[in-house]
């Protein structure tokens, strides 16, 4: 049973997602995961979002995430455009 949970626990991993202006909230996702998966994860509509960066790094919604990293976004209406 213990390792049944550690087998589990391996699988999955920490993701935070920060909204401009707002503190980041940790997500639990899937190891292997992508920018997109964890947007969809924490119910952020990717058709209203400007720009996406992971750690400080400007990506796309393909970029794979791994333990631990920080997914920023900002809208338009947030980026003053």
């Amino acid at each position: 049973m213990v390792r049944r949970t550690a087998r589990r626990t391996a699988a999955t991993i920490r993701v935070m997602v920060g909204r401009f202006g707002s503190e980041p909230e940790t997500f639990i996702v899937r190891r292997g995961s992508t920018v997109g998966d964890v947007l969809a994860k924490a119910e952020i509509a990717v058709s209203g979002i400007d720009r996406i960066w992971l750690n400080g790094e400007q990506v796309n919604l393909r970029a794979k995430v791994a333990a631990g990293d920080l997914i920023s976004v900002i809208s338009p209406k947030e980026a003053g455009l």
